[in-house]
């Protein structure tokens, strides 16, 4: 919706009287004031309010009163003008009795047939306007006001009609209005349209407004051609001899300026009286140009206004005291069969509506426009037969003419009722589980520092159920001493990174004894990343512990036996391996190629039990405190492992790609991880199709607590129920004739990465090789 020209035409008017920086007053034809501006308020002491429908006599001294009424007679009815006319010098009175003289011009002008006289002011002392006493000036000043006052006219038009006032009065062919903006000019508006054009853009240096901008004198030039200015880019680009103008300035700052021109020069200078009215013409241009930009600015809020009231999901109308619409959003439209406003407007609200439904909406009504307001939440059937539970909030209002309004704002609130009773419904489930739950949980307000614990929690730890209120102090102060700064860094940490906190303590019981416990918790951020909540829970692992401790000590004294186990069978192995060496060298002739071949079966047999205990014995080594465990430059193991398959990759023709960014420094056994990438590289040599050259690719990402290494194949793969089947000790998928090893290879490397922290697992595809990954810890 645009702004009508009659609410411009008012607002310019009223605006104009405001901010014109002379004093200004309008009095009727009985000497009463109908207008008092701001420049008038600071002269003489009275605000607009005191002073608007009092006699214009409070603002003369006692002598001069009673033969004011006199003059504005003699004019009415004789048209004598003592004080009607321009330029007197005559002595004022402010409120609290000071006088003091002011130059006063008064002019007569007619508004909705109304004889209406306007005075401008200037105390003698701060006279900038200076009129001489001449029947020219003194018409023109009579237009000037008539035209600026009157209602028949719109801003831009009275605007045009002004410049045109001007150049007639000062005898010049052009006129211009230009905004300076950086260094640019753009012209607003121009007469007669010829040299220039509204839109037109010159660089400022280019244009004479360079001479005016930013200076409240107005500047005037009879013959440029003999000036300075000759020699200027202005002149040159455009000659006028003959110019006048000053700046426009809107709320305080520099924004234009208004010039009057011609080329041929003037015969004679610019009197008093013509910088004067270029001086008041600018001042006026100036409140109408800042009243054009606020009316701008309403058109763009209302604009506005009237995005968002057609954008929101909720229902808006304005409804008046009989009920019928007023307005409304296409929200509150969409509930009619009509979906015009043409058609809805102007209607019953109720007419869609049942019986019932009216007369609650009627009682709703009438508490607003009795209250002020009206506030409930209400269950309509829409006219589409659907029930919406809606929240309404009705406000009374006036409009223009003070017709009392109601604005309803209506809120469908159906869903939302419907997700608070399953919250309600999830809460009371949520009880039922925390009641029954075998782990204790608990609810950390971070910024209250409350902390629930439920009654579970209270139980795991042998405490009656709310026996003490916890803090997160007093709970740390129970873990044990060993575990504490353990959980206090877990916590900060997720707090902190959001890293998980996912942990196992010890934590003291009510009778001094400790239980080990398993804690998880998550907490909850606001948009700054501050964290608000914190919630999770505790489960009793002792037993679990214990047991572990068990399959521990079990499992220690399984891999000593193993351990012993496999070295004491070196011996032996070692002794019949020489020895069917030595029977084959010295009685190979006389045992013949069938006795040859056994002896060749008794030593191979014998070698491959070596390796088999050689493999048992290094699995278990891992993990009895033999790694040396450092910092150690992972890229150094690429030419040792290189070398070490030298022969394997030479016959292969394989191609090995190690990643192109590097190896990280990480803190591992050199030597175990020497043996990782060997093994694994070495199954992706052996394990290779028979008529492909084998492509091995080493991968490997940073991760956010740990480093992901990859060995990736183009071999003959696997089937996924194989997978984890070769990690076990001894496990082969193929016959030893088919490929060598002893099936221990997997095993070593998976139990020594998880030895160092990390975990190694594969996937893989029969026909389309494998990728083996592996992690280790930062």
């Amino acid at each position: 919706m645009k702004v009508s020209d009659d609410i411009l035409k008012s607002f310019s008017a009223d605006q104009v009287l405001k901010s014109i920086p002379t004093g200004t007053i309008i009095i009727n034809e009985r000497g009463q004031m109908l207008s008092f501006n701001q420049a008038a308020e600071q002269l003489f002491q009275y605000t607009a309010d005191e002073a608007v429908g009092q006699p214009v006599t409070i603002l003369m001294p006692k002598p001069y009163q009673d033969e004011h009424d006199h003059y504005i007679s003699d004019y009415i009815h004789t048209g004598q003008k003592r004080v009607i006319g321009i330029g007197r010098e005559v002595t004022a009175q402010k409120k609290d009795g000071t006088v003091f003289p002011i130059k006063l011009n008064v002019n007569e002008v007619k508004a909705d047939g109304e004889r209406l006289f306007v005075g401008t002011i200037v105390a003698l002392q701060e006279a900038s306007f200076q009129f001489e006493e001449d029947t020219k000036a003194e018409d023109v000043l009579n237009r000037f006001h008539g035209l600026v006052l009157s209602n028949k006219y719109s801003s831009e038009q009275k605007i045009i009609k002004v410049l045109e006032l001007g150049i007639e009065y000062l005898g010049l062919e052009q006129a211009k209005i230009t905004q300076v903006e950086g260094d640019e000019c753009e012209v607003l508006y121009v007469l007669p349209s010829s040299a220039f054009k509204v839109g037109d853009r010159q660089h400022y240096t280019e244009a004479y407004c360079s001479y005016l901008i930013g200076s409240a004198s107005v500047r005037a030039w009879q013959d440029v051609s003999r000036s300075q200015l000759k020699n200027d880019q202005c002149y040159i680009k455009n000659p006028f001899n003959a110019y006048i103008g000053t700046s426009l300035f809107v709320n305080n700052e520099a924004y234009g300026t208004l010039a009057y021109f011609k080329k041929e020069k003037r015969a004679t200078a610019f009197s008093k009286s013509e910088k004067s009215f270029v001086r008041l013409v600018a001042q006026w241009v100036s409140s109408e140009i800042s009243n054009q930009l606020s009316l701008k600015k309403i058109e763009q809020s209302h604009d506005y206004l009237e995005l968002v009231k057609e954008s929101i999901p909720d229902l808006l109308f304005v409804k008046d005291k009989r009920s019928r619409l007023i307005d409304a959003n296409q929200a509150f439209l969409a509930m009619y069969a009509e979906q015009s406003r043409d058609k809805v407007m102007g209607t019953k609200a109720t007419k869609p509506f049942s019986d019932e439904t009216t007369k609650h909406f009627l009682e709703q009504d009438r508490l607003a426009f009795e209250q002020g307001r009206s506030e409930t939440e209400e269950e309509v059937i829409f006219p589409d037969g659907n029930k919406h539970l809606l929240e309404t909030k009705k406000i009374r209002f006036t409009d223009p003419n003070g017709d009392p309004l109601i604005l309803g704002i209506s809120r469908d609130i159906t869903k939302r009722k419907e997700i608070e009773q399953a919250l309600r419904n999830s809460e009371e489930r949520y009880e039922i589980a925390v009641s029954g739950s075998s782990v204790g949980l608990w609810d950390w307000d971070i910024k209250s520092d409350n902390l629930y614990w439920s009654p579970r929690f209270y139980e795991i730890l042998g405490y009656a159920d709310k026996s003490f209120s916890p803090s997160i102090t007093s709970f740390l102060t129970m873990v044990h001493i060993d575990n504490r700064d353990q959980v206090e860094r877990a916590l900060n940490r997720h707090l902190e990174e959001k890293t998980p906190y996912d942990i196992e303590y010890q934590i003291v019981c009510s009778d001094g004894h400790y239980i080990w416990v398993h804690a998880r918790g998550q907490a909850l951020w606001d948009e700054l990343d501050n964290p608000l909540r914190m919630a999770g829970s505790i489960d009793d692992i002792t037993q679990k512990k214990n047991a572990q401790q068990e399959i521990m000590q079990s499992y220690m004294e399984l891999e000593r036996f193993a351990y012993v186990a496999s070295h004491d069978l070196q011996e032996p192995l070692r002794m019949i391996t020489n020895f069917t060496e030595l029977l084959a060298k010295r009685y190979g002739d006389q045992l013949g190629d069938q006795g040859l071949e056994y002896i060749r079966y008794a030593n191979d047999g014998a070698i491959r039990m070596r390796e088999l205990v050689k493999g048992l014995l290094e699995y278990a080594r891992i993990g009895k405190g033999s790694q040396v465990k450092k910092r150690y430059d992972l890229n150094k193991l690429k030419k040792v492992v290189t070398e070490n398959l030298y022969d394997s990759i030479e016959r292969s023709d394989a191609q090995i790609n190690w990643p192109q960014q590097g190896l990280p420094t990480v803190h591992v056994d050199p030597v175990r991880m020497v043996s990782i990438f060997q093994n694994l590289l070495g199954n992706a040599l052996k394990y290779r199709k028979k008529k492909q050259n084998p492509i091995v690719d080493v991968g490997f990402e940073e991760r956010m607590f740990d480093y992901l290494f990859s060995v990736t194949d183009n071999g003959i793969g696997m089937k996924s129920e194989y997978i984890e089947k070769i990690f076990e000790p001894f496990q082969r998928l193929h016959a030893k004739d088919e490929y060598s090893g002893t099936g221990m290879g997997l095993s070593i490397c998976r139990k020594s990465v998880e030895a160092m922290g990390g975990q190694l697992w594969a996937e893989s595809a029969l026909g389309k090789g494998s990728t083996f990954y592996f992690t280790l810890p930062k």
